[in-house]
């Protein structure tokens, strides 16, 4: 169960208090408040590339669905952030508020919608407007490995690299002659 503040809870019931994103995406920090946030672990520069927040359908089951960052990046400003060991990389997204009393971000009192790692990216061109570009980062649940199956594929040379003087797989893909072999205990 997550715990919120005093403060977080006054936040979110208020009508009145804007919300804004802050997004890191490999080393690439946004925010869609209106001009750049300095927090805790680095500034969060405001731009026009952070388009939206899709975040995925709440169920009554385990959620096994993705979070997606959508950017708008018609300058393509981030071809090297896609080429360069995107996927694997850290993702995070949270949510903030702007105090109505003060009109000022409340930084101290983010709330992390999402955390975990890039699984992929689907870039679209939009042919109607020149250098229309929208990209898609899509961030893998935690949940979504549950069925995953490490498979585990040998060979006598992989065996090898492991352990020099190994020589269990040395005639498994012998197939020309009859074998016997001893797995396990006496």
């Amino acid at each position: 169960m997550i715990i919120l503040s005093a403060r977080q809870q006054w936040l979110l019931s208020n009508p009145d208090a804007e919300k804004f994103y802050c997004v890191q995406i490999k080393d690439l920090k946004l925010t869609s408040y209106h001009r750049d946030l300095n927090l805790a672990d680095g500034i969060y520069v405001a731009s026009d590339l952070l388009a939206n927040i899709a975040a995925p359908e709440a169920t009554s089951s385990v959620d096994r669905s993705l979070y997606e960052v959508i950017l708008h990046d018609n300058e393509n400003a981030l071809a090297d952030l896609y080429f360069q060991n995107l996927i694997g990389s850290k993702m995070d997204v949270r949510l903030g508020f702007v105090d109505p009393d003060t009109d000022a971000p409340d930084v101290a009192e983010l709330f992390t919608l999402y955390s975990g790692i890039v699984q992929g990216k689907d870039t679209n061109y939009d042919m109607s407007i020149e250098g229309g570009a929208t990209t898609k980062i899509i961030g893998s649940n935690l949940m979504a490995a549950l069925d995953a199956v490490n498979s585990f594929y040998a060979s006598k040379e992989y065996l090898r690299d492991l352990d020099a003087t190994d020589t269990a797989f040395d005639q498994i893909y012998e197939g020309s002659q009859s074998l016997s072999l001893l797995w396990g205990k006496k």
